[in-house]
């Protein structure tokens, strides 16, 4: 672009030769040099104005100087500014002869053009620059906190999924326990708590799809991943059934009726209760899955997961009986209780 501007001010340079309109000065006898570049430095500094006059209008003025445009920015002003070039030559030409100036402006003029002009629009492009830099600074801070509005949105989306899908596993839990005294398959038992458990089934659904779209603006909810989530429901609502089945067929029948609860029970007899449903689960599961598992480790992990509804309600009962502890604390220990117990039902393995 630097080669470009020697071409504009070379063509300006071409249409004013030696022929003048007139003497700018009056020519004195002798001049000196010192009075040669004291008379012409007002026209140099008219031209450079100019140019920087226009270059200081681009809105552009500050990105252009950030990326290397500045050069063009300066080529594209020249243009502008040929009357006030064109004078700059015929007074060059008045002052140091004929012909002298066309050289002046495409050497020593055009050389120094882009620091004399940068002189006077650097504080423009400064301000330019710092607006721009302010403005993405608050572009960055808005997308912030509209990032941190919508993890916000998802954490509160994912608590609430996380309830309603407790809802409709236990809503579940609830019909097959209902259920699983006719002796039908769990197949046929999960089916039908899914049925009875319709509407906690689609509020869980409708929680996940809102979850999803909440953390992928791209997610659209179809038929087919309603029932994808469906079928996953259905799988874990199957596993219900299966050791609601186990649990049934290992308990030994009752030799006569139990006593009525009494009111106000000691708190020991009521953790023995519930550890001894934890107890049968842990029991059910081990006698599954103990064929399969190799390491005892993996066994304990997978009796345990198979028995956490079991092992939370223990827990919560034990947080009802002792308000002293916290839930977390009654969990902690209902958790090493069933450790306990699943290590014991293993045995060593060698």
């Amino acid at each position: 672009m630097k080669s470009r501007a020697l071409f504009v001010l070379g063509l300006i340079a071409l249409a004013h030769p030696a022929r003048s309109e007139g003497p700018f000065y009056p020519e004195p006898p002798a001049v000196s040099e010192a009075q040669k570049r004291k008379l012409l430095l007002p026209q140099v500094r008219s031209t450079t104005d100019c140019i920087a006059n226009r270059v200081r209008q681009q809105s552009d003025l500050g990105a252009a100087y950030k990326e290397g445009r500045f050069r063009t920015l300066i080529g594209e002003a020249i243009a502008s500014c040929r009357d006030q070039a064109a004078r700059l030559v015929a007074q060059h030409d008045q002052l140091y002869g004929a012909g002298t100036g066309g050289a002046f402006l495409s050497g020593p003029y055009s050389a120094d053009l882009e620091r004399a002009v940068l002189s006077r629009v650097k504080p423009d492009i400064d301000r330019q620059i710092a607006a721009a830099e302010a403005k993405e600074a608050e572009e960055r801070a808005r997308l912030a906190s509209i990032e941190a509005e919508r993890q916000r949105r998802v954490g509160l989306l994912k608590d609430a999924q996380k309830l309603l899908l407790g809802a409709a596993y236990d809503c579940a839990e609830r019909q097959i326990g209902a259920l699983v005294r006719g002796g039908d398959g769990a197949e046929v038992l999960a089916e039908a708590a899914m049925t009875l458990c319709s509407k906690e089934v689609e509020a869980a659904i409708k929680a996940i799809n809102a979850t999803l779209a909440a953390e992928s603006p791209a997610f659209q909810q179809s038929f087919a991943g309603d029932e994808l989530v469906r079928k996953e429901m259905r799988k874990r609502v199957q596993a219900q059934a299966v050791i609601a089945r186990a649990r049934r067929a290992d308990t030994p029948p009752v030799a006569a009726a139990s006593p009525p609860p009494v009111a106000n029970a000691p708190t020991a007899a009521r953790d023995a209760s519930t550890d001894e449903t934890m107890r049968a689960c842990l029991s059910t599961a081990h006698s599954a899955l103990n064929s399969s598992a190799s390491e005892k480790s993996a066994l304990i992990r997978a009796m345990i997961e198979i028995c956490r509804p079991e092992i939370e309600t223990a827990a919560r009962r034990s947080f009802f009986d002792n308000p002293k502890q916290t839930l977390d604390e009654a969990r902690t220990a209902a958790l090493e209780r069933a450790s306990s117990l699943s290590d014991g039902m293993i045995g060593v393995r060698h």
